[in-house]
């Protein structure tokens, strides 16, 4: 047998009110998870823009570093190069990233990366694989 579930909007005894205070920590709360949700949000619909309308190319790679934190952790970046088709003319971009460990070791200074851009605003790139080597075609 289900019994009704009754909800008072009033406090009863024993219970601790809400001060002014609690509910503007909430209203904070809920305004940094609305924020973190838009910018995990717009960051999935650039991923998705890039792969559908990216363009790719070749990188060279000129710089490499490794960075550690105070716990331990390392992250794995790369500095690279790359010339953009831009409708209208084409632009030559400086980017870094960071690294999966095993793209990290596979990368090395003067060679090449692929890299996938938006046409219409190169900033927008990521690398996809190293540039596999002329030997490897053969």
């Amino acid at each position: 047998m289900l019994l009704p579930v009754f909800l008072s909007l009033t406090p009863s005894e024993g219970d601790i009110p809400l001060s002014p205070t609690d509910g503007g920590l909430i209203l904070l709360l809920l305004l940094i998870v609305l924020a973190l949700a838009g910018y995990w949000i717009s960051g999935y619909l650039q991923r998705r823009r890039l792969q559908r309308e990216g363009r790719l190319t070749q990188a060279i790679v000129f710089k490499k570093w490794i960075d550690t934190d105070s716990d331990g952790d390392s992250s794995h970046y790369v500095a690279y190069a790359f010339h953009a088709d831009v409708p209208g003319k084409g632009v030559e971009l400086i980017a870094r990233t960071e690294l999966s460990m095993e793209l990290y070791q596979q990368a090395s200074v003067g060679g090449t990366l692929m890299v996938r851009y938006l046409p219409d605003d190169p900033k927008y790139c990521f690398v996809e694989a190293p540039a596999a080597s002329p030997a490897a075609h053969n």
